[in-house]
């Protein structure tokens, strides 16, 4: 599949996902720092994801991550504990880049998450 029909199906999954929510409810469903104008940008196809947000995607609607892949429908990629880390170290890796009152928000939100 070419890359341009690639990314164009990549889209059209995650507007499918994102259903009924807003974008922006969409975001912090899959990560308290994300915007919405980066599912904006996902979902019209204009932009590559990188793998470490379709993880995050995969992780926050219990989806596999061969969802997003149709040469690969047959694959199943299971998000274990070492998943779980990668994606926690790739949110801490950040923090350090944010001001105070958005690493309070953060830190506020997963122990909101947590105590679910």
């Amino acid at each position: 599949m070419e890359d341009k029909k690639y990314i164009k199906y990549i889209a059209k999954r995650i507007r499918e996902l994102r259903g009924e929510l807003t974008q922006k409810e969409f975001a912090k469903k899959v990560d308290p720092l994300s915007q919405q104008r980066e599912i904006s940008k996902w979902e019209s196809g204009k932009h590559w994801i990188s793998l470490r947000n379709l993880f995050r995607i995969a992780i926050a609607f219990e989806k596999d991550l061969s969802h997003f892949d149709p040469r690969h429908k047959d694959i199943e990629i299971e998000i274990d504990e070492k998943g779980v880390l990668f994606l926690l170290d790739s949110i801490l890796s950040h923090l350090d880049n944010l001001d105070s009152a958005t690493r309070a928000k953060f830190y506020k939100t997963l122990k909101d998450k947590i105590n679910e």
